[in-house]
């Protein structure tokens, strides 16, 4: 635990450390660090929209076939695909994307 602490402390135009009582600490972003975090999701959700655009020509490209979930995992920073892009963007818009099951994995294509 002290190494954690100690690397807050690092970092401490980030972290904000304050102790509670005698053997607590809390630690929270610094103002700063707080803005920069809540511009990143600002700017995230405003260029959804143009990676759901990206997607479906990308998938329209190949429309005879899926493409692997694998391939554009590999091309996740190419895209601007966000980490948990499984769990986001195909899921929130159903209207365009579905997975299918194929062999050896998981692909996605695009919804009629």
């Amino acid at each position: 635990m002290c190494r954690f602490i100690a690397s807050l402390k690092k970092f401490h135009g980030v972290f904000k450390i304050m102790e509670e009582g005698t053997s607590s600490l809390r630690f929270r972003l610094t103002p700063k660090a707080e803005k920069l975090y809540l511009d990143e999701l600002r700017v995230r959700n405003e260029m959804e929209g143009l990676l759901v655009v990206k997607l479906r020509k990308l998938l329209m490209i190949s429309m005879d076939k899926p493409i692997l979930l694998e391939n554009f995992a590999q091309l996740r920073t190419d895209l601007g695909l966000p980490l948990e892009f499984r769990d986001t963007i195909y899921q929130r818009y159903p209207q365009y994307f579905r997975v299918v099951q194929t062999e050896p994995d998981p692909a996605l294509e695009l919804t009629y």
